[in-house]
């Protein structure tokens, strides 16, 4: 027997409200983006920088304004960290460079 999914109006309300509310979130915090790419709300714009940009998509401009400002000359260390900071360096990197994470299982044929 296949289930049907059924929403009730409150179920749909809701639904409708969380978008709306994400919507204005998102809107709040792209506003809150600095010129140059970066964001900096406790003081640390690298930290700052990878947070806000958790929830966009592979591809998006504000990612690329971002990337830029961090590629750009004198923003990144000699040895390859930015702000000296290991922590903040995987954050970058997890948020604007995710890659498919691997199960690390095999298949043979």
């Amino acid at each position: 027997m296949e289930k049907q999914l059924r929403i009730t109006k409150t179920q749909l309300k809701d639904s409708s409200r969380l978008a709306t509310t994400f919507n204005t979130l998102m809107v709040s915090l792209l506003e809150k983006q600095e010129s140059d790419g970066y964001w900096e709300a406790s003081g640390d714009k690298f930290y700052d920088t990878a947070f806000a940009l958790l929830p966009f998509g592979e591809s998006s401009t504000e990612k690329s304004k971002s990337m830029t400002w961090l590629l750009s000359s004198g923003v990144q260390d000699d040895e390859g960290c930015w702000k000296g900071n290991i922590l903040n360096t995987a954050f970058l990197l997890y948020s604007l460079w995710p890659r498919a994470v691997s199960s690390g299982t095999t298949t043979t044929t």
